[in-house]
């Protein structure tokens, strides 16, 4: 028997509905995807953290649990983890490594959410030179603007955020200081190719 017409026409209308929904959602997802992987600063401060060229806030000196007491006038690079994140477990050696590799051109702090006892034991076997501040109430990643872990943030030697990013392989810390050596420490990071 052939379908009544009536019926025909409402599934038609809805399967249309149906596209046309699911095309809108798409091109929102792309959207969203090009502004965040675009690499000019505005798309890199899509990711979170203070907004480039900004100052970066001081670490509490109350909060530190380890390593020395200034970094001297090295830029910096500040790695936000937590105690229960499992991807930050798995990036300490690495995150350490890249401390103790590079600490001639740059200092490596770690802010940990988690109690103190909880970011002793988390920072345990990391290189002693990492400047580690325990953040129980998420006070430090607020001032930050940091609501997500793992979290890299970039501060040249005149304490303005240069850079961000969200992984802290050793690779992705040893671009991330090339790319702050290379013209990230101007006053506003807009004319990158000034130096030299």
């Amino acid at each position: 028997m052939v379908p009544d017409g009536g019926v025909f026409r409402v599934t038609y209308v809805v399967l249309w509905l149906l596209v046309a929904t699911l095309a809108f959602a798409v091109m929102m997802l792309l959207r969203e995807h090009v502004r965040t992987l675009r690499s000019l600063r505005e798309g890199r401060s899509l990711l979170g953290g203070p907004p480039e060229g900004a100052r970066a806030p001081d670490m509490p000196e109350e909060a530190r649990v380890r390593g020395a007491e200034d970094g001297g006038e090295l830029p910096r690079i500040v790695v936000f983890l937590g105690v229960r994140c499992q991807a930050c477990w798995g990036h300490r050696a690495a995150v350490s490594a890249f401390a103790e590799d590079r600490a001639d051109v740059v200092g490596v702090e770690v802010s940990c959410v988690g109690s103190r006892d909880e970011v002793v034991e988390f920072v345990d076997e990391m290189w002693s030179g990492v400047r580690v501040y325990a953040d129980p109430e998420g006070r430090i990643s607020g001032a930050w603007r940091v609501f997500m872990t793992p979290f890299v943030v970039a501060v040249d030697e005149e304490g303005r955020v240069s850079r961000k990013l969200a992984t802290p392989n050793f690779d992705d810390l040893v671009m991330l200081l090339g790319e702050m050596r290379d013209g990230g420490s101007d006053e506003g990071g807009d004319d990158a190719g000034h130096a030299g």
